[in-house]
């Protein structure tokens, strides 16, 4: 174990070898350059946004995301610029620098409007390209500007020229100077028009830079944002408004009086709510403990639509409310909660910033890093805890601040001698003291870079785009990164990790680089991506019931092959008719007047189909016409002298055809309507018909004598429908 008074007196002399390890660190290939608003960074593969900040670093596999009213300005090693307007999401795909001298870089938009003004490639082996969910662009130097939203993207070239492939499609076309073009999901070939509109005022290079200070703003707007009490007000009146909505015109247009006229007691109701998102909880500021849960939890307007809490779904309830359970982080700090709602092409967000703090404000010293008998093999070391914030933290002589958050971190330089060594920390604060030991063991590092890659093997086939992959490499501690992903080294310099590549056909580079503090070395692997057999059946979610209130009758097809194409098949009596559509979307049988036969099933691109739903359906969306044959209208009966006495009440047939059905099939009247009854409103006596199978209809109804008689004759369909007519028979 080395004495104290070695490590003071060797402190100067590291501190230099220190210095000298970080000037050689290689300069940044691209970095934010000025930000407006709400901009996020994901490093990585990482599930992390953290909020970003000018001249923050980036490098391959990171991702850069803009919010409500945001903007962020990239610029690239070479010069190169983008500019990333509001609600955009691009990720920094490939920043390769070849041995040949050639750069490789790569440029992936998964949404949003992003413009870039690219420099002239000055190496022929060089390449820049933007990829986007429907083509990719190549571009040797120019001005061009990008708009994906959904399954379309326009390119809008303002100077030079970019070659366009439709994704999917072996061909595609140079869009000029002046020229645009718009690729839609699934189109094949390129085509170029005119540009009208002049080079956006928001291009590169035009971005405030009195406002690129600012680095956080709400993404959620008053616009997008209600109140739970507001959702409930906005409901109740949209509900109240279409309350008072009614189809009046057919019943303007019969109306004569009110006997000879049959009445509908159906109304009509619709409401359109508008997609808006409130988060309310938790509250902007809120205090959590570290590794406790967080209960986020929200209204969205629209039940159907999908709301993701920091890249997992939540539930939403019918009544709209959607909940999640979070964990916070183990060290103490600021974070971000971001929820994101989207329906049919339209998308909200909300962000809330919350604090982790320590569980007491008495003096705390964790030490994190390093462990006891941890081993190291430079002689400057990374050290990183917790403690109560106000602390001074001492270790061999330096000071370390402690952040508001409570975290310190930073680095010792220990004499370059092997052996054991025991580093003592310090904590200070009012009088009040602790300390806190660490063994550590130094080893010099006296192995070459070397790195060996067992799996993925080069040539290999694989159906899987998330593949395994395993090496070796020295020395142990080097760090190993597998296409922009970092792989897990272990004590004894085995390595392993997931890497994902593209899910399209053909083969597929997969670059692995080691890197120590002064040497990096590289390895390909070329793998062929071959899509395994789709085998999957859709399925389809909907029923056919005896009876339909309604005339669509919707239904929703699942299939979990990604990018799957569904054709959606419908017959009626035999005849069909079929449309396109994607899984998960909602497709309509639209139901005709009667009783029919009817089926539906689903097909997918690879010929798999759905089980087959049919059934006998009546459905009902003409009015009901009442015509009276007898009586008609006022009707005078006398008895004649030879009847019974007082005390028997004569009996009349009321006669009366249906009219306005679908057809007379007696099976057909006898599922379509429900009820028939006449009712003497006078005497109150009443009889009912079900299931009638006939449209011309007699049913006897006794009077009252030396009294008017009010008749009442009342039809109920299968949609609960009511039709009346009524006539008077004066008996004496």
């Amino acid at each position: 174990m080395q004495p104290k008074m070695y490590l003071k007196s060797c402190f100067l002399l590291c501190m230099v070898f220190f210095v000298c390890i970080h000037a050689q660190t290689p300069s940044p290939r691209c970095k934010i350059k000025n930000l407006v608003g709400t901009v996020k960074i994901r490093k990585g593969a990482g599930p992390r946004w953290i909020p970003a900040r000018p001249s923050m670093t980036l490098k391959k596999s990171d991702a850069v995301r803009t919010f409500v009213e945001s903007m962020v300005e990239i610029e690239m090693a070479d010069g190169s610029e983008l500019t990333l307007n509001e609600n955009s999401t691009v990720e920094l795909t490939d920043l390769t620098q070849k041995k040949s001298g050639g750069k490789s870089t790569k440029i992936k938009i998964m949404t949003g409007k992003v413009m870039s003004n690219i420099q002239k490639l000055t190496n022929a082996k060089s390449k820049f390209e933007f990829e986007t969910p429907t083509a990719t662009a190549s571009i040797r130097g120019t001005r061009v500007g990008f708009e994906v939203s959904g399954q379309q993207t326009d390119v809008r070239v303002y100077e030079g020229k970019v070659f366009v492939v439709p994704k999917g499609s072996k061909s595609g076309a140079e869009v000029g100077a002046n020229q645009m073009t718009a690729v839609k999901a699934g189109q094949k070939t390129v085509k170029i028009v005119k540009l009208e509109e002049p080079e956006p005022a928001e291009s590169v290079g035009q971005v405030d830079s009195a406002a690129a200070d600012t680095t956080r703003s709400d993404s959620t707007t008053a616009e997008d944002s209600i109140t739970a009490e507001g959702a409930e007000e906005d409901t109740a009146a949209a509900v109240k408004d279409s309350a008072m909505i009614e189809d009046t015109s057919e019943a303007e247009d019969d109306a004569v009086d009110q006997s000879d006229t049959a009445t509908v007691e159906d109304k009509d109701t619709t409401a359109r709510i508008d997609l808006r998102l409130n988060l309310i909880t938790p509250k902007e500021g809120a205090v959590f403990r570290p590794n406790s849960q967080i209960a986020v939890a929200g209204k969205i307007s629209s039940p159907k639509a999908k709301v993701v809490v920091e890249g997992k779904p939540a539930t939403v309830t019918p009544g709209g409310d959607f909940r999640l359970t979070l964990n916070s982080p183990a060290e103490a700090g600021d974070y971000d909660i971001t929820v994101e709602a989207s329906l049919e092409g339209e998308s909200k967000s909300a962000m809330v910033r919350y604090r982790v703090e320590l569980l007491t404000k008495e003096l705390q010293l964790v030490i994190n890093s390093p462990t006891d008998r941890q081993e190291f093999s430079k002689p400057v070391i990374t050290i990183h805890g917790l403690s109560t914030p106000g602390a001074e933290i001492t270790c061999s002589g330096m000071k370390f601040q402690v952040g508001s958050n409570g975290a310190f971190s930073g680095q010792v330089p220990i004499p370059d001698e092997e052996g054991e060594l025991e580093l003592e920390f310090d904590a200070m604060m009012g009088g009040e003291s602790k300390t806190v030991t660490r063994s550590i063991v130094y080893k010099r590092d006296v192995m070459a870079l070397n790195l060996n890659v067992s799996s993925p093997y080069g040539g290999q086939k694989v159906s899987e785009v998330q593949l395994q992959a395993s090496g070796q490499v020295t020395p142990f501690d080097a760090e190993v990164y597998a296409a922009g992903r970092k792989m897990s080294v272990g004590a004894k310099g085995s390595f392993t990790g997931l890497v994902m590549i593209p899910k399209e056909p053909g083969e597929h580079e997969i670059e692995f680089e080691a890197s120590t503090d002064d040497k990096t070395v590289t390895v390909a692997r070329r793998v062929e991506y071959v899509p395994p057999p789709d085998r999957d059946r859709p399925q389809i979610q909907g029923q056919l019931p005896a009876m339909s209130q309604e005339r669509m009758l919707p239904f929703a097809v699942i299939d979990r092959t990604p990018d799957d194409e569904i054709i959606f098949y419908k017959e009626i009596d035999g005849s069909r008719d079929s449309e396109n559509g994607e899984p998960g979307g909602r497709f309509y049988l639209e139901l005709e007047e009667g009783v029919h036969d009817y089926a539906v099933w689903a097909e997918d691109k690879a010929k798999n189909s759905s089980a087959r739903l049919a059934g006998n359906v009546a459905y009902m969306g003409n009015l009901i016409t009442i015509k009276m044959i007898d009586p008609m209208g006022n009707k005078f009966f006398r008895l004649p002298p030879g009847a019974p006495g007082s005390d028997f009440d004569p009996e009349y047939t009321v006669r009366f055809r249906l009219e306005n059905l679908p057809d007379e099939d007696p099976e057909t009247l006898s599922r379509l309507i429900k009820e028939i009854r006449v009712t003497n409103l006078t005497s109150g006596r009443t009889e009912t018909m079900n299931n009638p199978t006939d449209t011309d209809i007699e049913i006897d109804i006794e009077l009252r004598r030396n009294a008017v008689n009010n008749i009442e004759v009342k039809v109920v369909d299968i949609k609960d429908r009511v039709f009346t007519r009524t006539a008077t028979i004066h008996v004496q």
